[in-house]
């Protein structure tokens, strides 16, 4: 029996579920820890479809629920199914000839309902509580490029971003090395270094004081990586994370034209996967906060003008008419 299809986290996702479907639609909610082996998450479901299928029993529905449930079944029972796990949980949807889950994070309370509709609060909690970035780890040596979403509990989850390299191929794992930049060449005259020391006391010209400390070539190849993480693709938010002289060189380089920048003045190298996670989320809840009290601050103004608004009347004629930007419950 196939698994349930992993489906996006998306609008277009939630739209799908909320097509008219016959017959019941089951909902399912149940956890799933990062990097486990399943056994735990196994039970968990295997009770939740028990459930359902107790539901369905009790409608005169029981081979057509079982039908319904087969595919959820198979997921309790096949460990290979929990590898590999990179969010918190799931919900879970089943209907005559579809059956799909859609990853979730933050806190994940085991649910079923067995309705005429499919029950998508969580799904809508989801997305309205979770913030992107593409988050950037920079080092003299290598530029790592990442997405990353956090939502409002938990550690964010990271994914490589494919960067663009010569003839259109792509780099699948979001690295660009230092020596596929920058090419061993005669030193110019601009780029020599003056004084005498450490590295880190070095002076170059035309790049301001912050680019100090750091070699022309290690300079060439942050602005260069910049540009190219830049021709990725449009983002809401980019998250740098490296030391100071060293991510004003990529920022530079980078030119985001509007795009907000958050620096969080580590080593990357210092950083171990888990606390990278948490890391970028704690900035993206920040961030949220920040914007949030912002929209507070300004609401009252904003409904003197016509543009906010308390009534929940007024705010179903805009959101029908698409003119909700921002929605507070």
């Amino acid at each position: 029996m196939p698994l349930p299809a992993r489906l996006a986290p998306s609008p277009e996702t939630l739209r799908l579920l909320l097509e008219p479907r016959g017959g019941p639609c089951v909902s399912l909610v149940f956890p799933a820890r990062r990097a486990y082996t399943g056994r735990a998450e196994g039970i968990v479901l295997r009770h939740l479809v028990e459930r359902a299928a107790a539901v369905l029993g009790e409608r005169g529905g029981r081979e057509r629920g079982e039908a319904l449930l087969a595919p959820f079944r198979s997921l309790a029972d096949d460990a290979l199914g929990w590898r590999d796990v990179d969010c918190d949980g799931f919900a879970g949807f089943a209907a005559d000839g579809f059956a799909g889950r859609v990853p979730l994070a933050g806190r994940v309370a085991p649910a079923v309902h067995v309705a005429e509709r499919f029950h998508v609060l969580p799904l809508v909690e989801h997305l309205g509580s979770v913030e992107r970035c593409r988050a950037v780890l920079v080092t003299s040596r290598e530029v790592r490029v990442l997405d990353g979403e956090a939502a409002a509990h938990g550690a964010a989850a990271l994914r490589p971003v494919a960067l663009p390299q010569a003839a259109g191929s792509l780099r699948a794992d979001g690295r660009l090395p230092r020596d596929a930049i920058v090419t061993a060449a005669p030193r110019e005259p601009h780029r020599v270094m003056h004084g005498t020391g450490n590295l880190g006391d070095a002076i170059h010209g035309g790049f301001g004081s912050r680019a100090a400390g750091i070699d022309a070539d290690t300079v060439r190849f942050l602005h260069d990586a910049g540009g190219i993480v830049a021709a990725a693709g449009e983002v809401a938010r980019y998250l740098v994370v490296g030391q100071p002289r060293v991510a004003a060189a990529f920022v530079a380089g980078l030119a985001p034209r509007g795009t907000p920048i958050e620096e969080v003045p580590l080593d990357p190298q210092s950083l171990g996967a888990g606390e990278l996670a948490h890391i970028v989320a704690d900035v993206l809840r920040v961030v949220r906060r920040r914007r949030d009290a912002a929209i507070e601050e300004g609401f009252p103004e904003a409904r003197a003008h016509g543009r906010a608004s308390g009534d929940f009347g007024e705010i179903a004629r805009a959101a029908v008419a698409g003119r909700v930007e921002e929605l507070f419950v």
